[in-house]
């Protein structure tokens, strides 16, 4: 049986980096196939990843020195990586194609437990829902960026018809193989010719309320303690901000002993984004999660 896949992608990334990310899904006791997909980098990042058991994805060009180098173009790695990730899962042969896919922001996330378990509980695939989309636990209305990037992505028909509805963050996606590779593909086809670069979230929720996708998605809220998105709820720059406008209790941040975020009811979060965005857990996760 093929074995289910993690899957990161960056650009211009260096070890020091990405070495929470890897670290994390490599003390979670995660058993399957690891793959980081490679825009740009150099060397000794490649080979440390491969040390470590992940097979290192690149499809442009490697210098004389053996840096992978980026093919980048007027897109930005928040499109293009969906675009890799897709061509990645498509060049698989039947008998290789996994029954899980989890992919994942590489420079802010670090998985606390292993996710499999908490997919096989959701049924996930298993002639049910096939996707796991995680709340922000604020509506595109309330949230000022997200709001805007919309209305800047689409147009003010579409604009006004989904902004009230919650956002659902695209930097933490799973499911089966075969609907993240198709959702990765349309993500990246409806990416094309926007007027803003940075479009992923807008068509990610966009797809999300169409009813052909909906009836597949498993919608998870914050409190579910699948994944936290802590730009939200914990920015020091926007708490204050957002705090009248979310739709369910805080994560809370736990520093006594090994650092870690859990769900107001105090179930530990599998996958926790964006910790970056709080100075002191920054920190902290770095010391857990780096190099030992």
């Amino acid at each position: 049986m093929p074995k289910d896949i993690i899957a990161g992608c960056f650009d211009g990334y260096t070890w020091d980096r990405i070495q929470y990310f890897v670290n994390s899904v490599d003390r979670s006791g995660f058993a399957g196939d690891k793959v980081m997909i490679a825009m740009g980098s150099d060397k000794p990042t490649v080979d440390r990843l491969a040390g470590k058991g992940w097979q290192v994805v690149h499809y442009g060009p490697w210098d004389a020195m053996g840096n992978p180098l980026a093919e980048r173009g007027p897109l930005t790695v928040h499109v293009l990586r969906f675009y890799y990730l897709a061509r990645f899962l498509n060049g698989l042969p039947p008998e290789k194609k996994p029954r899980y896919v989890i992919t994942t922001d590489v420079k802010d996330v670090v998985f606390q437990e292993n996710p499999i378990p908490r997919m096989e509980a959701l049924g996930i695939g298993a002639g049910g829902k096939e996707l796991i989309a995680a709340s922000e636990s604020i509506r595109y209305r309330d949230e000022f960026w997200g709001d805007r990037n919309f209305l800047e992505c689409f147009d003010p028909m579409l604009h006004a018809r989904y902004r009230d509805q919650t956002i659902y963050n695209v930097g933490v996606l799973a499911g089966s193989c075969r609907l993240v590779e198709e959702i990765a593909q349309l993500i990246f086809q409806l990416s094309l010719g926007r007027r803003v670069p940075v479009v992923d979230q807008a068509v990610f929720n966009y797809l999300l309320y169409q009813s052909f996708l909906a009836s597949r998605v498993c919608f998870l809220p914050s409190e579910a303690g699948w994944a936290c998105h802590l730009g939200t709820t914990h920015d020091p720059a926007l708490r204050e901000k957002f705090a009248p406008f979310l739709l369910e209790p805080v994560p809370r941040i736990v520093m006594d002993g090994a650092p870690h975020v859990e769900t107001d009811s105090g179930l530990n979060y599998a996958i926790v984004h964006q910790y970056d965005r709080v100075p002191a857990l920054k920190a902290a996760m770095e010391a857990a999660y780096g190099d030992i």
